[in-house]
């Protein structure tokens, strides 16, 4: 279930708000890279100082009065910290073994849900970066909130920066009706990368599918 705490339609934004680096980075994370971050995520990110948490949602409330982002509601389960990919794929390598990676994720999602705050684009923050952005759906904000972590994560263990990982409503702004887009791109110079976080309710089958679109293009892939 996701709920909307958005400003009435009525109400005209606030043009007082100035948006210094580190809103700009928050309103292109969530255009260009990730659906969704929750508020912890955004806390943790951006503001690791012992009052961080505060000092975040002040500041999201403050974009939410002026349309740069909706604070939502995500039914959602447990948080699961990451730290090593399920399976890697480059061509010329055999198939990993699907079956067992559906039977860990299996096990990975069974805490129950809750209801997280949330933040998510407008169509005014994704004007203001000259892109789109793709709403989560009420079944997905588990894995949607864990693919940002992925993100955030990886932002912060590596060099590169945030230009290298493309979201996918970027890839699906690009792609062919009906074509499956991995979760992300990792854009990185000489050799890109699909990065897919794999769901409560991924089969085998929906793997192999992916694996298919990635082999056809000489495309490596880690599974998450």
């Amino acid at each position: 279930m996701i709920q909307s705490n958005e400003p009435k339609m009525r109400e005209a934004p606030d043009a007082r708000v100035y948006l210094g680096q580190r809103d700009l980075e928050i309103l292109d994370t969530l255009v260009r890279r990730v659906k969704v971050l929750s508020v912890a995520q955004v806390a943790r990110t951006w503001w690791p100082e012992a009052a961080g948490a505060s000092a975040a949602r002040k500041r999201i409330r403050q974009l939410a009065r002026a349309r740069f982002v909706r604070v939502v509601r995500i039914l959602a389960g447990e948080e699961r910290i990451f730290t090593n990919a399920l399976a890697r794929w480059t061509p010329g390598q055999e198939v990993p073994d699907f079956t067992r990676v559906v039977s860990h994720t299996a096990r990975r999602w069974e805490s129950p849900t809750r209801s997280v705050v949330c933040v998510v684009a407008t169509t005014l923050a994704a004007a203001r970066f000259g892109s789109t952005f793709r709403t989560p759906r009420l079944s997905e904000g588990t894995h949607d909130l864990h693919v940002a972590q992925l993100y955030l994560r990886l932002l912060r263990a590596t060099q590169w920066g945030s230009q290298h990982w493309e979201g996918e409503a970027c890839s699906a702004a690009k792609a062919l009706p009906g074509q499956k887009v991995p979760d992300a791109l990792l854009r990185l110079p000489g050799q890109p990368m699909a990065i897919e976080v794999v769901g409560e309710s991924y089969s085998v089958d929906k793997l192999r599918e992916l694996h298919e679109f990635c082999a056809s293009r000489g495309l490596p892939y880690e599974l998450w």
